[in-house]
């Protein structure tokens, strides 16, 4: 007759406790080293895009009102990836969906890196 194991219950408070002071301090050693802000505010109409890979958008999908309603409600959260020099003109690299949501809601800058 096979024999069950016991298994041993892990502290799970002690567990969360040490992860979340784990956490906190990454955040703090992040935030003293940081010399300024990772990102800037640019004019929309200094991002151009390129032919992209995702050349599909469908603005009409759930999706994509999803977040245009999300960036209605809280802004644009992750910055735009671009390349080029400080002033512009800046070509997108990553953000499509997110730069298309700011145009049709007549934002005039976004968040840029």
């Amino acid at each position: 007759m096979p024999t069950k194991k016991k298994s041993k219950k892990v502290g799970g408070n002690k567990v969360v406790q040490q992860a979340s002071k784990t956490m906190r301090s990454t955040v703090t050693a992040q935030e003293e080293t940081s010399t300024g802000p990772e990102f800037l505010y640019v004019p929309v109409g200094s991002v151009t895009v390129l032919e992209q890979v995702r050349s599909n958008i469908n603005i009409d999908s759930d999706s994509f009102k999803a977040l245009m309603q999300s960036i209605k409600d809280r802004g644009i959260l992750e910055p735009l990836l671009v390349t080029g020099q400080d002033g512009g003109p800046y070509t997108l690299l990553c953000g499509e969906r997110r730069l298309i949501a700011a145009q049709r809601l007549g934002f005039e800058t976004v968040p840029v890196r």
